[in-house]
């Protein structure tokens, strides 16, 4: 379960990696920046990220990013700037992270029916 959870946390980051080079830009020590604002407002953003404080927050930790502050707040914080502190390579911004792996793999049809078939005799079954 532990182990779950971090390839979440993992995942999660990748995303938010992906997300600050594609909304922000390039600051003069060629580490990409964003504002708070700017990467919570975002509508792509906001249907990928469970949790956007506590993703900022897990990669503040692990000096994947940095900001000023511990928390940031919607409104209040809508101009601090986050800066990327690893994997700040153009050609890692064009390989975007998928949010979805299960939405990309084809629903198998064959199985659906089997299911409805099975409990379409174990109905029978009860009824005899």
């Amino acid at each position: 379960m532990a182990n779950q959870a971090q390839n979440m946390v993992d995942t999660e980051i990748e995303h938010l990696k992906h997300f600050i080079k594609k909304l922000g830009g390039k600051n003069d020590k060629g580490q990409y920046e964003v504002t708070f604002g700017t990467l919570f407002d975002d509508e792509e953003g906001q249907n990928i990220f469970e949790a956007i404080v506590g993703t900022l927050k897990a990669a503040k930790k692990r000096k994947i990013i940095k900001f000023k502050g511990q928390i940031l707040l919607k409104g209040a914080h809508d101009n601090v700037i986050i800066t990327l502190l690893v994997g700040n390579e153009d050609a890692a911004a064009a390989a975007a992270p998928k949010a979805n792996d299960e939405q990309d793999k084809p629903k198998d049809a064959a199985a659906e029916p089997a299911e409805d078939a099975s409990a379409s005799t174990e109905q029978q079954n009860n009824d005899a």
